[in-house]
């Protein structure tokens, strides 16, 4: 099972990165956007770090293209958004969301006044998170709203089924949606292939 993942490392960082999201659903607000966004960030990092071919035989000097001490090229999250865009692992949609989802993180890291997804200078930043089409039908027969999206690729699917009296849909939900849908995409891409959850028609 561990081979699936792309080895023992990558699939510790899986494990690692679903315990931190598992944590900061039990906080608040803030943990949720720093933590999502982060584990986005490793994501675009390793997504990236598979175009390279050198990464085998001198991971040292992959490791300091991402390094901050170091003044790495890459080591800032709109860097690696804007390579990773260059390099066709997502696409404008895609970079779009992650520029956005980004700013949203550093509303909650630098204003202390900001500490809800309710906050007017962070709602008018999940209003602008267009990359899936959301849409809440229901109650149906047992009383179940449902939640639809519709990604890039025009494929419609329908989430969990949630009772009538559960806000199934608020901005948190519409920012971790976002988030984990990003996550998966970038988790499965892979060099030669385009990912259609990552490109517009």
């Amino acid at each position: 099972m561990i081979v699936a993942w792309g080895g023992e490392a990558a699939y510790d960082a899986v494990v690692s990165q679903g315990e931190a999201m598992r944590q900061a659903r039990r906080e608040a607000d803030r943990s949720i956007a720093i933590v999502h966004v982060t584990v986005v960030e490793e994501l675009l990092r390793s997504a990236i770090e598979r175009y390279f071919p050198g990464r085998h035989s001198d991971p040292e000097i992959i490791d300091r293209l991402f390094d901050p001490m170091r003044y790495g090229p890459l080591n800032t999250f709109t860097a690696r958004v804007d390579i990773a865009f260059a390099l066709g692992i997502v696409g404008s949609g895609a970079r779009k969301a992650l520029k956005l989802i980004a700013e949203i993180r550093n509303k909650f890291a630098l204003k202390l006044e900001i500490h809800s997804f309710d906050h007017p200078d962070v709602t008018k930043l999940i209003d602008k998170l267009k990359y899936i089409d959301f849409a809440i039908t229901g109650p149906d027969a047992e009383g179940l709203m449902h939640l639809w999206n519709r990604s890039p690729n025009s494929e419609v699917t329908s989430g969990s089924g949630w009772r009538a009296s559960d806000n199934p849909f608020d901005h948190r939900g519409k920012f971790e949606k976002t988030c984990g849908f990003l996550q998966h995409s970038l988790r499965t891409s892979v060099p030669g292939s385009t990912h259609p959850d990552l490109h517009e028609k």
